[in-house]
């Protein structure tokens, strides 16, 4: 694959650039945002592990459709376009499935403690 230098690019490859650029500094605003917001020790060590593991799946994508030569290259893009999404959904629900389980367990401790009192 030939390299080109940046004086060698034309506008609308620029502009690609900057927009890719600018779409991983949002993606990093939101990961950042995502391991902050956590509610607990246990969920923001989970965010922290998907988002580590996402971060790592897209760049490996990311640069196999990039380096790798055509039958191996259309393998990488189908991962990225259907399998990428599919991995950050199920990150996302087993993250609001934790939530969830910590909230009512948090309900059950207090009615233990209620009926102990009681």
């Amino acid at each position: 694959m030939q390299t080109m230098e940046v004086s060698q690019l034309n506008i609308p490859a620029l502009a690609a650039w900057a927009l890719l650029g600018l779409v991983v500094l949002i993606s990093l605003a939101a990961t950042v945002m995502n391991i902050l917001r956590a509610k607990s020790k246990r969920e923001r060590a989970f965010t922290l592990q998907s988002c580590l593991v996402v971060w790592l799946l897209l760049i490996s994508l990311v640069l196999t459709a990039l380096y790798v030569e055509a039958p191996y290259k259309y393998v990488a893009l189908f991962a990225l376009i259907v399998l990428f999404p599919l991995v950050v959904y199920h990150a996302a629900t087993r993250r609001q499935l934790l939530q969830i389980l910590e909230e009512r367990e948090k309900h059950l401790g207090k009615n233990l403690d209620s009926q102990r009192q009681g």
